[in-house]
């Protein structure tokens, strides 16, 4: 069973943002919706294919994190992505990666936990 000690990894979360530009098109763009949040990191699978010349990747990661209230239980599929690892509540560019939200359910006794399971991809496939 999970307990809030295993939380250890920090891990930031962004909104999706999109704003109509001068020619009626979509520019999309990511703001902090929660600056850091601890977690426990579960890595699942990963798989490699090579389509049209291109090397796509993906891995399977869940996300566990605290149920702190309404607000994370917004979390979908659609409009959020969780970005790890982190240093002291800052963006490491260099080897921080996007975790692309694919479920979020609820875990352990009185919906203690959230478990967001997410997909790293190393292409462009998913452009949101």
């Amino acid at each position: 069973m999970l307990s809030i000690g295993m939380l250890d990894r920090k891990i930031r979360v962004e909104v999706k943002a999109e704003a109509q530009d001068t020619m009626g098109g979509y520019e999309i763009s990511w703001d902090v919706w929660i600056a850091t949040v601890s977690a426990y990191i579960e890595f699942k699978s990963g798989k490699e294919t090579d389509s049209n010349e291109r090397l796509n990747e993906m891995e399977t990661v869940i996300f566990y994190v605290r149920n702190i209230g309404a607000s994370i239980k917004s979390l979908n599929a659609y409009k959020y992505r969780i970005l790890y690892p982190m240093d002291n509540q800052a963006v490491i560019d260099a080897s921080t990666e996007h975790y692309y939200i694919t479920a979020v359910q609820e875990y352990g006794g009185r919906d203690r936990f959230l478990k967001i399971l997410t997909d790293k991809r190393t292409s462009n496939d998913r452009k949101l």
